[in-house]
Parts: C-alpha cells; sequence; structure tokens
C-alpha cells in the first residue's frame, strides 16, 4: 500500500497536495481520452471561407507606431528569427528542422505531446499561436498601402492546412485560447472588434466548440491553462453574440472568477511561482477587461479586481526598472500577449503599464513613447496618478522576499509550496546591481528536450546541492514529491540601514539548509548553514560569462570581488555552464562552485 514504504509515502503525500478534485479531473480527462470515449473527440465544425477580416482605411493617428516585428522575418518564441522560405509558413514544420513535418491527417487526440524523434511540440505549435497576427494588424490600420490581404491570406491558408479537428495544431486547449486572444486583439488593433465577419464569428466558434469539452482537465491543471481557455470563451464569446457567444461569455466569465480567486494568492503571487507565467496570466485577464469594457459588459466581481491590483502590484515589484527585465526564476515557455511594441521579451515595462492602469489605475512608469504604446493602441487611458517605486517585501504565500536599495535588489526564493513546484529552487538567490542580473536562475530551454530535467534541477539554480542529488524527488517530467516546507522564515526587514532575510528547510533525507541574506549599499553578504549530509554540500553561484579568477578563496573579474570563506575545508573552482532566458536558447554562463563535505557555516560576500 502507498503509506507502507517511504517512496510511496511521500507520492502519496505529494498527490494528496495536488488536490483530489484536481486529480479527478486530470484523470478522467486521460482515461477517457485513451478509450476515445472523451466527449472531445466527437466534436465536429468546419470553416467558412473569407475574408476574415474588411478592409480598412489608412489612418493616421498621432504617437501610433506599429511593431516591425513579422515583416521581413518570422519570429519564433520572440528571439529566433527565420526567413520564409515560401508565401506561407509551414504549419506542420519543426521550425528548427523544416525536414521534419508532422502528418496533418489525424485526429488531435492521436498526438503525442512527447516525440523524441519529431522534437518540441511547442515548436510546431509556435507559428499557430498567431501572434504574427498583432504587428501585421497594427501595419494594416496605420498604412494606406498595406493592405488587409496578407492577414486574411494566412489565416485562409492555416484554415486549409488545419481543418478542425485534425492534426497537431488542435493538441491543446490552451494553444487554441491563445489563437482566439491574438485574433481578438488583431480586431481592436484595426478597431473592428464591434463588426465581426462571419468567418471569422465561424473560426473562433470552431475554436471554443474544441475548449470547451476540455473545461475540467485544463482546471485540474492548477495553471495558467485554465486561465487561458476561460479567457477564449469569454472573449469569444463576447465578440460573436448571439445564444451561443452569451452562454460561452457567461461560462468564462464564472470561470475567470473562479480562477483568480484559486491561484492568485493573497499576497499577488501565482500558482506557477513563475515571473513569465505571471506576466501571462496578468495579460489574459487585461484583454479580458479590454474587450469587456469595449463591449459595455457587466465589470467582473471586486473579488477579481482586488486580486488582479494585488497581483500587478507584485509584478512590478521585480522588475528591474532600467532595463525592464525580471529574475529569471520558475518554469518560462515563451508564451506571450499583447505583445505590441518591439521590445525585448524579457522587457516587463509595458505589460506592467497597462495591467497597472487597468488594475491599480496608477501610471506604472513613464519610459518616453515606448510605455504608452500598448495603451495607446488598446484605447486604454493613462491613469494621472504614478504608482511608487518598488520596495524591499515578503511575500510570504507565493515564498519570495525581495530586498531592495537604490542600486541592488535580491531576491531570496522561500519554498513555501500551495501549488505545485516546476523547480528545485529552494532558497535560490538571485541578485541585481544597476540592471545586471549577477546571481542568474537558469531558466526552463525546453520542456521536451533531454536538457529539460537539469535546467528545472537544483544543479541550475544558486544554492546548495546535497550529496549529488536533487531537493526533491521527481515522480514525472512535471512533478517532484517531498515537496520542502520552509523553516524558521524571518521576513524582510532592516537592521542598522541593512536589509536583511532568512529561511531554512530539512529535506526528505535530513539534510538543512538555512540561508541569510543581508543587502548593504554597495555589497551584500549570504551566510549559508549547511549539515545533514552524508557526503558533500555544493554551493553554486551563476554569474555572467567573463574574466573570472580565483585567488585567494575570491573569485574576482574586472568588476566584482566574491569571496566565499567556511569554517571548514573548502574546495573551490570556476567552470562554464548555461542558462536560458529565452524558450528554445541556451546561452553560456559562468559557474562559481564551493564545496564542503562537513557541517558547515559558508560565508559568501559580494563588493561592488
Amino acid at each position: 500500500m502507498l503509506w507502507k514504504s517511504t517512496f510511496d509515502k511521500f507520492l502519496f503525500n505529494t498527490l494528496l497536495n495536488l488536490g483530489i478534485t484536481n486529480l479527478v479531473r486530470v484523470a478522467l480527462y486521460k482515461v477517457l481520452l485513451k478509450l476515445r470515449l472523451h466527449k472531445s473527440v466527437f466534436i465536429r465544425s468546419s470553416f467558412f471561407k473569407g475574408p476574415f477580416f474588411i478592409q480598412v482605411d489608412g489612418k493616421i493617428v498621432d504617437g501610433l507606431h506599429p511593431s516591425q516585428k513579422w515583416e521581413n522575418n518570422a519570429v519564433l518564441f520572440s528571439v529566433h528569427n527565420f526567413k520564409l522560405q515560401n508565401e506561407f509558413p509551414s504549419w506542420h514544420a519543426n521550425s528548427f528542422k523544416p525536414e521534419i513535418v508532422l502528418d496533418k491527417s489525424k485526429p488531435w487526440f492521436r498526438y503525442s505531446d512527447f516525440n523524441t524523434q519529431s522534437g518540441d511540440i511547442k515548436i510546431f505549435w509556435e507559428l499557430s499561436r498567431m501572434e504574427w497576427l498583432l504587428p501585421m494588424a497594427q501595419r494594416a490600420f496605420l498604412s494606406k498601402k498595406t493592405k488587409i490581404s496578407k492577414i486574411n491570406d494566412w489565416l485562409s491558408d492555416w484554415c486549409e492546412s488545419n481543418p478542425p479537428y485534425y492534426g497537431v495544431n488542435w493538441k491543446c486547449g490552451q494553444e487554441a485560447s491563445i489563437r482566439v486572444m491574438n485574433v481578438a486583439t488583431a480586431t481592436i488593433l484595426l478597431r473592428t472588434d464591434t463588426i465581426i465577419s462571419a468567418a471569422l464569428s465561424q473560426f473562433i466558434k470552431v475554436h471554443l466548440y474544441r475548449i470547451e469539452p476540455t473545461l475540467g482537465y485544463a482546471i485540474g491543471q492548477a495553471n495558467n491553462h485554465g486561465t487561458s481557455e476561460a479567457a477564449a470563451l469569454f472573449i469569444g464569446g463576447s465578440l460573436i453574440g448571439g445564444k451561443d457567444g452569451l452562454r460561452w461569455a457567461n461560462l468564462g466569465r464564472k470561470i475567470l472568477e473562479n480562477r483568480a480567486a484559486t491561484l492568485f494568492m493573497e499576497d499577488g503571487s501565482f500558482s506557477q511561482y513563475s515571473l513569465t507565467y505571471h506576466r501571462f496570466a496578468l495579460n489574459t485577464y487585461a484583454l479580458c477587461e479590454i474587450v469587456r469594457k469595449r463591449h459595455s459588459l457587466k465589470p467582473f466581481s471586486e473579488t477579481l479586481y482586488c486580486k488582479l491590483s494585488v497581483s500587478t502590484k507584485w509584478m512590478i515589484s521585480f522588475i528591474d526598472p532600467s532595463t525592464g527585465d525580471v529574475p529569471n526564476i520558475g518554469a518560462n515557455d515563451g508564451a506571450q500577449l499583447l505583445s505590441l511594441i518591439d521590445s525585448d521579451y524579457r522587457d516587463f515595462r509595458s505589460s506592467a503599464q497597462l495591467n497597472s492602469a487597468l488594475f491599480c489605475g496608477l501610471f506604472y512608469k513613464n519610459n518616453g513613447d515606448q510605455s504608452n504604446q500598448a495603451l495607446k493602441w488598446l484605447e486604454v487611458d493613462p491613469p494621472d496618478k504614478l504608482s511608487e517605486p518598488a520596495h524591499s517585501e515578503t511575500f510570504s504565500e507565493g515564498g519570495f522576499h525581495l530586498l531592495r536599495n537604490s542600486e541592488m535588489f535580491a531576491v531570496l526564493r522561500v519554498p513555501q509550496f500551495r501549488f505545485r513546484p516546476s523547480h528545485a529552487d529552494a532558497l535560490h538567490l538571485d541578485l541585481w546591481v544597476n540592471g545586471t542580473n549577477i546571481f542568474r536562475d537558469g531558466g526552463s530551454f525546453s520542456y521536451a528536450d533531454k536538457k529539460a530535467s537539469w535546467f528545472a534541477s537544483v544543479e541550475a539554480h544558486n544554492t546548495i546541492q546535497f550529496d549529488a542529488r536533487d531537493q526533491m524527488p521527481r515522480y514525472g517530467r512535471f512533478l517532484f514529491g517531498a515537496w520542502l516546507k520552509a523553516k524558521n522564515v524571518i521576513g524582510v526587514h532592516e537592521e542598522n540601514g541593512t536589509q536583511i532575510s532568512s529561511a531554512s528547510y530539512t529535506d526528505s533525507k535530513g539534510a538543512s539548509h538555512t540561508r541569510r541574506v543581508e543587502l548593504g549599499q554597495n555589497w551584500m553578504i549570504c551566510t549559508d548553514d549547511v549539515k545533514g549530509f552524508a557526503e558533500s554540500a555544493v554551493l553554486k553561484w551563476r554569474v555572467p560569462p567573463g574574466d573570472w579568477i580565483l585567488v585567494n578563496g575570491n573569485f574576482i573579474n574586472n568588476k566584482i570581488k566574491i569571496s566565499v570563506t567556511a569554517d571548514v575545508e573548502k574546495e573551490m573552482c570556476i567552470y562554464n555552464s548555461i542558462e536560458s532566458r529565452y524558450y528554445t536558447l541556451a546561452e553560456p554562463i559562468t559557474v562559481l562552485e564551493t564545496v564542503v563535505k562537513d557541517t558547515a557555516r559558508i560565508i559568501t560576500k559580494v563588493v561592488f
């Protein structure tokens, strides 16, 4: 029986933590789908022939600028640029290996999520997320020379190549939802969201037929699958109207309310413990609110708006104001909504501006014209009142301790898991100085690549690894067991002008790690107490690549000195590794490593 062995006990407890209702939803979906008895297997529909979007007259709008993305190149995961070989993209090809093309004649449920021969399924999905619609719609709206025909031609080709519900691009309800949201955004950019064509209305309906039957599975994930699919129902239903549209919109509204209450914690943290997923979820709700206002629909509940206001402030707290970048903490699949300007994928300022205006009634930051482009394109009035600068704060429910001063900020990741952790990052420390990420998280790279488990492991984080193993046992590709529980947590506070925070945990094998972080004006001290391990405790600091040298127990480059001392004998070294700040892109970094083999106190001091 499960509880009769240590291994099974951990698995049993993990399943309980996931929630019985969620487990039943997911299990029922998978069993019925495997038996070909799930209702999603039996849906049937068809597309209407275009045009999908009506021709718009060129307009001159003061201060409105189109994005240049997708003008000359295809852009995948916001970072990879490709020349299109044909008039239309190959919707079923692996863009990194164009010779690999999936059969488009099979029903969606016959495709595997993980096929080592064809590659990461998200690579096949990326083009069909239809992010290209946004810059094309911007240019069509502004330019008398640019016609809407390219958008209609691409959509027509996609529909011909992806008949409902055949091919890999119908595999995921969330991917279908992202398409609906990008189509809806394009109608807003073109100012045609109140005059939907019959072909576009049917396009949306075909997608909502696919999304609705698998809502239980999406909700059971306790992540942004539920928010995305609810948003698609609300937005799509609101756009198409009629009896079916009203039913879908009401269903979407109900689930959006439920997911906001469930997945956003009281301190603003989101269930996925990820900055990029946090932005994606907030932008999802932002688009819902924009559609609601444009169609004069009744407001959402005060509870929902309160949750989104707090969560917007949470996101803003982690933004580096000079670059717009954020700590690379948590999982990341490259998804992005409302990408309306030519900023980097990791620049959160446009999203912060939009969500702050919608949910906080505050103007986030005056960063020149770039700050306001999303507001202008989406016809959101900028607030008059400016938001306050981010400050030191403890987010105890999500487990994020933020230490800030005028030049630096640090984030201590504390294992407070109400929801499933995707990374073994307990007591990971991120450090930023004047816009540079000094101590860096490894990222995700790709969910399907053979390196995926390494990126999620303790080895890809700035923390302690005990006995060459992970912090928590793995029970699957996306599931850790024996979730760590923080102890002796002391939130961020100030002592004599120094910001201080600390926490500890003991893992399932009895190894214990306590970390205390002190942040001064031009220095940081991290004190690690380790005990209870069998062979070794390894401290890793993942830093930007450069001319690092090891001199008398100090890691040094031309700008930074990092001294590491211990009260026992230690071994130190420098080696090269990788990080992933964008999905499917790995880049070089340097690792500064210190190893002890006995109970020890290790003190790291960083001076600038």
